[in-house]
Parts: structure tokens; C-alpha cells; sequence
């Protein structure tokens, strides 16, 4: 769930600098060796052919071998309530035979005895990444990144709704991560919020009848003819439960997604080796992109069973009941109703209301100090995160008792954060607030942001420019990462400060 910032340390520069106290080696973090940047050719790239690691991608199928896997339950911060059930068995499998619970090595068992199934889903990947793949390219390495950029994400939206669920639900991700992606990124990837082809309704009445054992007219009073939202991985319809007469929403999972869900995964990291190829090829980066890849797959495995989500959601209701920091009067979160989920269909309280997106700009900001304080109270203070927080999991309740209050959507994807790590958080927030740098990067160290031999005044500098280009960037309202005298003024004054701050205990000595 956190980054890794690669830093050199100390010894891998020509000089070497000391900033504030030292820091001893800490058990939990292994340092990581610098990158270094390699030349870039030159010349546009025109055909696959002109890259060979992107020619690799019309390999017939990918390398089942040289997967490297990885033992979930040791780094694990995703919320897996069901663990804690009775009725848990870890070694429980679908239909097909696929694990239910999250197994990188029980996957890789499952599709490498299906090869065939493996290279036709790798051909179509290939076929549609490939070419955007070779647009991107050469967009970097001409100077014309920039320029492009609004193009690349529309043609990456179109590849991503054409490859299905997984890469749809990347891209959902990915459009609220403003810390990674420009604006003009983000902008084309918010349309994979609304533009999910819905499936049969019949195709979901089979599915719920299949998972409660019940006709539906046994079950609910009313039932709705079309669903109601469709999502990456589910749709939703708005009934009635017979029993009491409650108004429900009924999530109903896609047909076969675990199937396809974990297909891609293990076909995702191919795909990802090849990514890597060319980011070591042309940049400094050192980013473990498997082991994000990991986190991701873990993540949206565990949202394919709803009794999960169920869970979750309960617990978050119970947590922030509790919470002394959150006047929870104007917060709702749906109560699930258990007796009615199963692990392909969630049953919960039913919420009128509409995505904040559409709302005027003065009733948004009349609940974003709500927001604000519901999800820092979840970090800071329970460690119990709502991990997915896009525009259709926050709504406006506009009517019933509830109406005016923020009602929080989609509990599938739920962090957990260990108590070391809130407190290192807080630490760092009272840090940066108070520019204490030197505390800041032991903060960093502790969040295992940075290894603990990193270069302590590179650190602090690369970090400060870093703040300095994303404020530049987000309140300029300049469409493009800063650059020039202005931002140089900025940065070099934060230097300036972090040098006297320091005293004499930021040294810098050469060879």
C-alpha cells in the first residue's frame, strides 16, 4: 500500500552528506541499490520492430517459468475479514477449480495447466497494447510527451473497456491518483466511472436465485427490470425484500468474472515485464512494478467475494460509531444485510442520491469537510481505509431520513494500517507542518519510503522539489509540470531553509 522512493545512499554518490541524526539500521525495510540513467536513442519510433522489447509482446503466449510469486499473508495490508470467519476455509475453490482466496502460487498452478486459454487472452492483449505501447514511445523519446498526453489517455480508455473488467477496474484506480497522473490523464479515465456495458438482467436473476437457493419472487416483493448502475466487476438493481418489506440494493456479480479476473492477472504480468524492460531502457526508475502489480491483484481478487465487502462494511459502521474524531450525524454508510449475501450477490440498505461530480460546487463543498474528517479518522485513527474512494462510491443522500448527509459506497477494497504506521503517518504530518526535515526523513524511513542508509540531504532535497513541482503544478493552472525560474526560486529557497535549519549538521563533503 506505500511506495518505495529509491534514493542513493550515502555511499553510492561521489560525495557524501550527513543530515541531522543518524539513523540505524531499521529490521523492516531493506535498502535498495540506486538505478542508473541509461541514454536514450535516438530517432522516431515507427514499428514494433524498432523496439525490440515491445516486438517481444507478439510472443504467442507468456512465460509460464519465470513468474516471481509472492507470499501474500507476510506483506499483506489488504482487508480480508472473511479470514476471520468460522465457516473460512482457505483452501475453498470455485467450480472451475480457481482458489477463492487470493494465492499467487494456487493461481499460477491453475492456468499453467491451461495454456491454450493463456495464449488466446495474451494474443488479444498484445494486439491492443502493442500499438498504443509504440505511440507512447515514441511520444517520450520526441519531446512530444506532453502534447499528447490528452490523445494517449483517450486511446488507452478505448484499449482498456476493450480488454474487459480488470483493466477497466486499473483504470478506475488510476483516475483518482492526481499524485501520479496530469490532469488531462485523469480526465479521460474518470469516463471508465459511466461507460460499463451492464449484462442481461435474466443473466442476474439466474445468478441471485443460483446463490440464495430461492426464486426471486420468493425472496423480494419487487425486483427492478434494469439494473441501476453497472460497475466493472458487478451491477446493482433496486428491489424490495418480501420478509420485511425493507427497500434493498442487490450487487450481482459478472458471470464468469473470477474466471476471467484471475486470467488477466496472470496474463497482467507479462505485460508488466515487458513495461519494466522499457522503463529500465529509458529511465532511472527502480520501481518494483510485480510488486505493485501484486498489491493490485490481491486487492481486486479479494473484492470477487462479496461476503468481504459485507464484512467490511459492517466493521466500518461499528469503527466510526466508536471513533471519538468523527461527528458521524452527517456520514451513512448502507447496513448489508448478511441473511441475503453470498459471495457472488450483496444484499444491503437501499441510499438515494447522486455523485458529488454533479452537484453544485457549493453543496460539494458543504460535505467535504465531512469527508475530510471521515476518511483521516479512518487512517489516522482506526486504520481501517476505504481504499476506493471514485466519484461513484460518494454520494449526496437526497432523500428519506438520511437526505444531506455523504453516504460512502463499496467496501470491497478496504486497508488495514498497522498502529507502527498510523503513528509514523501522524509524525510526519506534524513534520512536514513544522519543516522539520531531518524528522521528516526519519518518518520516511519508518513508512519504508526510503531505505535506511538513503542519503538523508539528497533525500530531503528530492522530496522538497518534488512538493514544490506538484504545488506549482496543482494551483498554477498551468497544464504541464513546471519548469524555469519561478519554480527554481521556490525550491531553491525551501534548500536554503532546510541548510539553516539544519546547521551544522547538514554536511555536505566532496571527494
Amino acid at each position: 500500500m506505500v511506495r518505495q522512493l529509491k534514493f542513493p545512499t550515502s555511499q553510492q554518490r561521489t560525495g557524501t552528506a550527513t543530515c541531522g541524526r543518524s539513523s540505524a539500521p531499521r529490521s523492516r525495510t531493506t535498502a535498495h541499490a540506486v538505478s542508473t540513467r541509461r541514454p536514450l536513442p535516438t530517432g522516431n519510433i515507427r514499428n514494433l520492430s524498432d523496439i525490440s522489447v515491445l516486438r517481444d509482446l507478439k510472443t504467442d503466449a507468456p512465460d509460464l517459468e519465470n513468474l516471481e510469486l509472492r507470499d501474500v499473508k507476510a506483506v499483506s495490508y489488504v482487508s480480508r475479514r472473511r479470514l476471520d470467519a468460522d465457516d473460512f476455509d482457505p483452501d475453498a475453490v470455485d467450480e472451475e477449480g480457481l482458489p477463492l482466496v487470493y494465492n499467487e502460487a494456487r493461481i499460477a498452478k491453475f492456468w499453467s495447466k491451461r495454456p491454450g486459454e493463456l495464449a488466446g487472452r495474451w494474443t488479444r492483449f498484445a494486439a491492443i497494447a502493442a500499438p498504443w505501447l509504440t505511440k507512447l514511445a515514441n511520444a517520450v523519446l520526441t519531446g512530444r510527451l506532453q502534447d499528447r498526453q490528452a490523445e494517449l489517455a483517450r486511446d488507452a480508455v478505448d484499449n482498456l473497456e476493450r480488454l474487459g473488467p480488470t483493466f477497466i477496474k486499473l483504470g478506475q484506480i488510476m483516475s483518482i491518483r492526481p499524485d501520479v497522473l496530469p490532469p488531462p490523464v485523469l480526465a479521460q479515465l474518470s469516463k471508465l466511472q459511466d461507460r460499463i456495458a451492464p449484462f442481461s438482467t435474466a443473466e442476474a436473476r439466474r445468478m441471485v436465485e443460483k446463490e440464495l437457493g430461492a426464486p426471486i419472487n420468493e425472496m423480494f416483493v419487487e425486483f427492478s427490470e434494469r439494473p441501476i448502475a453497472a460497475a466493472s466487476l458487478a451491477q446493482v438493481y433496486r428491489a424490495r425484500l418480501r420478509s420485511t418489506g425493507q427497500e434493498v440494493a442487490v450487487k450481482v456479480q459478472r458471470p464468469g468474472a473470477l474466471s476471467t479476473i484471475s486470467k488477466d492477472l496472470y496474463v497482467m504480468r507479462r505485460g508488466v515485464g515487458v513495461y519494466e524492460q522499457l522503463v529500465k531502457r529509458f529511465t532511472a526508475q527502480t520501481t518494483d512494478y510485480q510488486q505493485l502489480l501484486s498489491t493490485f491483484a490481491e486487492g481486486l481478487y479479494t473484492e470477487m467475494d462479496f461476503r468481504n465487502e459485507a464484512l467490511n462494511a459492517s466493521r466500518m459502521i461499528d469503527l466510526l460509531a466508536e471513533a471519538e474524531g468523527l461527528r458521524g450525524d452527517r456520514l451513512l454508510i448502507p447496513q448489508p444485510i448478511m441473511e441475503y449475501t453470498t459471495r457472488r450477490v450483496l444484499t444491503m440498505e437501499w441510499v438515494t442520491g447522486v455523485k458529488l461530480t454533479t452537484l453544485p460546487s457549493d453543496e460539494v463543498r458543504s460535505l467535504v469537510g465531512v469527508g475530510q474528517e471521515a476518511f483521516l479518522v479512518q487512517l489516522l485513527e482506526v486504520g481501517f481505509f476505504h481504499g476506493d474512494p471514485h466519484p461513484g462510491n460518494l454520494l449526496k443522500v437526497t432523500e428519506g431520513p438520511h437526505a444531506g448527509k455523504l453516504a460512502l459506497l463499496d467496501f470491497g477494497l478496504v486497508a488495514e494500517i498497522p498502529a507502527q504506521d498510523r503513528a509514523a503517518m501522524v509524525s510526519a504530518t506534524i513534520h512536514l507542518a513544522n519543516r522539520n526535515w531531518a524528522a521528516l526523513v526519519d518518518d520516511f524511513i519508518d513508512l519504508e519510503f526510503l531505505p535506511p542508509d538513503a542519503n538523508r540531504c539528497w533525500a530531503v532535497s528530492y522530496a522538497l522539489l518534488d512538493i514544490t513541482c506538484c504545488f506549482w503544478y496543482h494551483h498554477s493552472g498551468i497544464t504541464g509540470w513546471p519548469s524555469g525560474s519561478k519554480v527554481e526560486d521556490i525550491f531553491i529557497c525551501n534548500v536554503a531553509q532546510l541548510l539553516l535549519t539544519s546547521g551544522s549538521n547538514c554536511v555536505a563533503e566532496s571527494p
